[in-house]
């Protein structure tokens, strides 16, 4: 069996791992998220959830909403579903070779 370590800051939140298992996907409170290629922790994807979003709140304050809440790949590993903490969700197409 092989194994490889990744800290948090390579694996981020909301981890998954492809259909075959080649790929992690995972989210940012940055609201990005990324594909690292497993066999050799290769960064091969990167996006951005979010164009930057401010809301105001019920005080009058600015904040930014930008946090992911889901990274998700489709059961055929072809596409990624991301979802934002203001319900957004988005479906991304995955062209990558594993």
């Amino acid at each position: 069996m092989r194994t490889r370590e990744f800290t948090s800051n390579d694996v981020g939140f909301f981890p998954d791992i492809s259909p075959d298992g080649s790929l992690l996907a995972s989210g940012s409170n940055e609201g990005n998220f990324k594909v690292i290629r497993l066999s050799d922790g290769q960064l091969i994807a990167t996006a951005s959830h979010y164009k930057r979003t401010v809301l105001d709140d019920l005080q009058g304050r600015m904040h930014m909403i930008t946090q992911l809440d889901l990274v998700k790949f489709s059961p055929d590993g072809k596409m990624i579903l991301t979802g934002g903490e203001d319900g957004s969700v988005k479906l991304w197409q995955l062209n990558v070779s594993k």
